[in-house]
């Protein structure tokens, strides 16, 4: 149902949920849509992560997540998808009519400004600039042609100058081999520079985020790629001893080890039901208590989706820094 405006305050928000009326395990939502409209819907609640604001797509009736870039206003924690209400910029949208209008203020005014023979001289100048650079971008090339024609006939006239009938020794043709190799090797080495920016190495980039929070938790569908990340954290050896286990209620703190890997997680969701509490509370105080134990988990796209809402309500996967990638 499209509407004017969606509700600014709780007490707003439960009036109109009274009057939609939804059933559980629906609640009532009113959200902005794709287009920039806002709708009331009865629809499953989701957890939204922070700086980030629900969207109903109308396409295929779900609702979406878009970020919110502002500095006042946006979301600060994780909360429920129907306590939007909490953070009206999450609706908020622009003012088209300002903004045609400001725009054609401002077009009247430069028009009233400068003249129309003003514009005709600086599209003029601009073309004749354009003209030389092309002019100037030819004459370049014809003189680096000739410069490259001249010193390929200086080298032909070179080597037909030099004398070639006496053969190389098996010595001296080891040693212009090793010469000429090196030659090659310096050249390379003088093109390879490293990467001063350490954030644009995406294994940089895991080591200290899983240094800094504990738990670090990667959500693709790529398993060999997520398996070569693992496998570099573990070679950093800034974490220890190291051990694979799956699934989660397998894990027992070891005193000789302090990093932990799940390539998945979560096997059997019963099994996993009946010791969920306890353990989450286990493995949190152990990535708080110092010395820190670290956490490694993978999980596929499919399984963070249908988990996330039940793991979420732990601190251990609140604190973790999540990576979602292609």
């Amino acid at each position: 149902m499209n509407l004017h405006q969606c509700p600014q305050n709780k007490s707003e928000w439960d009036t109109a949920s009274q009057r939609l009326q939804c059933v559980d395990p629906n609640s009532y939502h009113c959200l902005r849509t794709e287009d920039g409209g806002e709708t009331e819907q009865c629809l499953g609640k989701v957890w939204i992560q922070e700086k980030m604001c629900p969207e109903y797509n109308s396409k295929v009736g779900k609702i979406d997540v878009f970020s919110c870039h502002l500095s006042v206003g946006c979301p600060t924690e994780i909360y429920w998808s129907n306590e939007v209400y909490k953070y009206p910029i999450c609706n908020r949208k622009p003012s088209l009519a300002t903004t045609t209008i400001s725009s054609s203020t401002r077009n009247h005014d430069a028009n009233e400004q400068f003249p129309t023979y003003v514009y005709y001289i600086i599209i003029s100048v601009a073309l004749v600039l354009l003209i030389l650079l092309c002019v100037g971008i030819c004459i370049y090339r014809n003189r680096k042609k000739r410069g490259q024609t001249s010193r390929e006939s200086e080298n032909s006239n070179f080597e037909r100058s030099t004398p070639d009938s006496v053969p190389l020794t098996a010595h001296e043709h080891q040693h212009s081999s090793n010469h000429q190799t090196a030659i090659k090797l310096k050249k390379t080495d003088s093109l390879v520079k490293p990467d001063c920016n350490p954030r644009s190495n995406p294994h940089i980039s895991d080591v200290e985020d899983l240094e800094k929070n504990g738990v670090l938790i990667f959500i693709s569908d790529d398993k060999m790629g997520i398996g070569k990340r693992m496998n570099l954290i573990e070679e950093s050896g800034k974490f220890g001893d190291s051990r694979y286990i799956s699934p989660l209620v397998q894990w027992e703190q070891e005193d000789d080890v302090s990093l932990y890997l799940f390539r998945q997680p979560i096997d059997d969701m019963s099994s996993f039901l009946e010791e969920e509490p306890s353990k989450m509370n286990e493995m949190f105080r152990a990535s708080t208590n110092v010395p820190k134990t670290y956490f490694v988990l993978y999980f596929s796209k499919y399984q963070w989706q249908k988990y996330q809402i039940r793991l979420l309500k732990y601190d251990f996967f609140k604190k973790a820094t999540t990576r979602f990638l292609a």
